[in-house]
């Protein structure tokens, strides 16, 4: 009986310890990959971002012209009625 128990009481030892070790080398990949996501997340944000920075570019550049537009126009007009006056 003694022959038994002293067998079962290392094989629970060193199972507890395998599964120890397991558990933190499962734990490890999975952080691992936890971060790859994060990463190609923050790629993929990083590349929107740009390209919406791109595009308000070209959007205000397009509003600057108009805007320039519409002050000549505005300057035409007060030159206009400064005449008719």
């Amino acid at each position: 009986m003694s022959d038994h128990l002293y067998l079962l009481t290392l094989a629970l030892f060193f199972g507890t310890l395998l599964l120890i070790f397991a558990l933190k080398y499962l734990a490890s990949i999975m952080s691992n990959r936890a971060q790859l996501i994060d990463r190609e997340r923050y790629v993929k944000l990083a590349e929107e971002t740009r390209a919406v920075q791109e595009q308000l570019t070209r959007e205000l550049a397009s509003l600057r012209t108009d805007l320039a537009g519409i002050t000549e126009r505005t300057a035409d007009i007060q030159q206009v009625l400064r005449q008719v006056e």
